[in-house]
C-alpha cells in the first residue's frame, strides 16, 4: 500500500487513530506500507502531521516512509529523498534495489543543502506555512459561485471544485486555459479527479489574487 500523506492533491492530513488503523488491516494482511510522507512539513499547524511509524508502533505491519526537504525547501533535482524503516528486511530491499538504480550516491551539493535546510531553515518554513494559510483564506472567501475550495489540511496545494460550472473533462481544461490559468487537471490524479483542478498556493498572494480574478471573469462570461 502506497499512503500518500499528507495527501496530493486533496491536502488531507492523517490522524493517528486513522494510520493505526491502517497499520492494524495491513498488518493483519501482509501488506508492506510504504508512507509517502515528503510533505510532511506542510502541515498546517491545526492539523499537526503523524509519521506512519510513529501510529504503527507496537504494530507487526511492515513499513516505511520516504521524508526530504525537496517539498518544503523547492530543492527538487538538488536534493533526494531518505528512508526510515524499523524493518532490516525492508531497509535491505531498498538498498539492493536503490544499487541495482544507481541511486546510492549523493552529491556533496545535495548534502549540504539538505543539511543546511533542516539546520537553519525554520524560520524560512513559518513564513512558508502563514503565506499557504493566507493564500488559502483568500481562496475559501473569494472565488466565484460554481468554483470550491476541498478544505486543505497540509501541503501548498489547494483542490478546487469545478463540477458546479457542469463542464466535461475536455471543456475544463480549454476553459481554464481561455482563463489563462495553468491549473493541474484533477482527472491527472485519478478519474475520481474529474470535474477538480489542482492549484500551487506557495506563490505571492498578488498572484492568487489574480488567478481569482481571472476566474471570476471566465464564470461570468459563461
Amino acid at each position: 500500500l502506497i499512503l500518500c500523506n499528507p495527501h496530493n492533491p486533496v491536502g488531507r492530513v492523517w490522524s493517528r487513530d486513522e494510520l493505526a488503523r491502517v497499520a492494524d488491516i495491513c498488518a493483519r494482511h501482509d501488506v508492506l506500507v510504504i508512507a509517502d510522507e515528503i510533505h510532511a512539513d506542510l502541515a498546517l499547524p491545526s492539523h499537526p502531521f503523524t509519521p506512519f511509524g510513529v501510529a504503527a508502533a507496537g504494530s507487526d505491519v511492515a513499513w516505511a516512509a520516504t521524508h526530504g526537504p525537496i517539498k518544503t525547501f523547492g530543492l527538487a533535482g538538488v536534493c533526494d529523498t531518505l528512508l526510515t524503516t524499523d524493518n532490516e528486511a525492508v531497509a535491505e530491499a531498498f538498498r539492493k534495489r536503490s544499487s541495482q538504480l544507481h541511486l546510492t550516491r549523493n552529491n556533496v551539493f545535495a548534502v549540504a543543502a539538505f543539511e543546511a535546510a533542516y539546520r537553519t531553515g525554520g524560520p524560512w518554513l513559518d513564513g512558508l506555512l502563514e503565506l499557504v494559510d493566507h493564500n488559502l483564506r483568500l481562496l475559501r472567501d473569494r472565488l466565484p459561485d460554481g468554483i470550491t475550495l476541498v478544505e486543505s489540511e497540509g501541503t501548498y496545494l489547494a483542490w478546487l471544485d469545478f463540477r458546479p460550472l457542469g463542464l466535461e473533462v475536455p471543456e475544463l481544461v480549454e476553459w481554464l486555459t481561455a482563463a489563462g490559468l495553468a491549473l493541474s487537471p484533477g482527472h491527472w490524479f485519478g478519474r475520481e479527479g474529474a470535474g477538480f483542478a489542482r492549484m500551487t498556493v506557495a506563490v505571492p498572494s498578488e498572484q492568487i489574487e489574480d488567478a481569482i480574478g481571472r476566474l471570476t471573469r471566465a464564470v461570468a462570461a459563461g
